[in-house]
């Protein structure tokens, strides 16, 4: 990892102008990590331009992933809900809350009814901001059940690729 990101400038300057550029005449020859998102992706990529600074080259998606980066994707989970609310249990809501930068957060409660489902971001979900897309912290869970059961069945999608 070390030698990826201490190489000397000169080596990385074209590296750095295909991304600049978005050249997918590099695709497949490098890929570029982001450090301040944590993904990694080939030049041509569609994202908004790093900095320099928070930019590390590697020769293959395998260097990136053990650097700690991730492709960019966006885990989602399903939910369906196997009881009804008010006549299986009371309480026990389904809180989703977007953490914005420099902003107060933000909850949404849903109290899905029996055969529903929900399709949600488990970690971050894409945001549209005045300089392009940027990663919005999304957290979930339950609020307390007051009183009967409340089952559910959740299936996880970890390499939902957007």
């Amino acid at each position: 990892m070390k030698q990826q990101i201490l190489q000397p400038k000169r080596l990385t300057d074209w590296r750095w102008q295909a991304v600049q550029t978005k050249n997918r005449e590099f695709d497949g020859v490098f890929y570029f990590g982001v450090q301040t998102t944590g993904i990694f992706c080939r030049p041509s990529c569609s994202s908004r331009s790093p900095k320099r600074e928070n930019v590390s080259f590697f020769a293959n998606p395998s260097a990136a992933e053990q650097a700690g980066y991730g492709e960019i994707f966006f885990p989602i989970q399903t939910v369906f809900f196997l009881n009804e609310p008010e006549g299986d249990y009371t309480g026990g809501e389904f809180v989703l809350l977007q953490q914005t930068p420099r902003a107060q957060s933000k909850a949404i409660v849903l109290k899905p009814r029996k055969g529903d489902m929900l399709i949600f971001t488990t970690n971050f979900r894409p945001v549209k901001g005045s300089k392009g897309y940027y990663r919005a912290n999304m957290k979930h869970g339950v609020s307390e059940v007051h009183d009967g059961n409340r089952h559910t069945l959740r299936i996880i999608f970890h390499d939902a690729h957007s």
